[in-house]
C-alpha cells in the first residue's frame, strides 16, 4: 500500500519585481488537512500595497484548498483498494 509523503507548495506576493510575502502550505498526513503560513519577506513593500499581497494570500489559500481536496480523493481511492 501507497503511503504518502509530505507534499508542500509554495508561492510568492511580487510587487515591481521585488517578492514582498513568501506562503508555504504543507499537506503531512494524507488526510487533506494542511497549515498554510504567510510570511512577510519586504515590509516596506508589503505595506505598500497589502491590498494587493493578501489578494494574492487570498488566490494562493484557495490552490491550497483544491491541493487538499485532490489529496483526499487520491486518499478514498488508494483506501478502495
Amino acid at each position: 500500500m501507497l503511503k504518502m509523503g509530505n507534499v508542500n507548495i509554495n508561492g510568492t506576493s511580487q510587487i515591481a519585481g521585488k517578492d514582498a510575502v513568501y506562503f508555504n502550505a504543507s499537506f503531512s498526513d494524507g488526510s487533506g488537512n494542511y497549515i498554510i503560513s504567510k510570511n512577510i519577506t519586504d515590509v516596506e513593500t508589503y505595506n505598500a500595497n497589502e491590498d494587493e499581497c493578501n489578494a494574492d494570500y487570498a488566490e494562493f489559500e484557495q490552490a491550497a484548498k483544491r491541493v487538499s481536496a485532490e489529496i483526499r480523493t487520491i486518499q478514498a481511492a488508494e483506501s478502495e483498494e
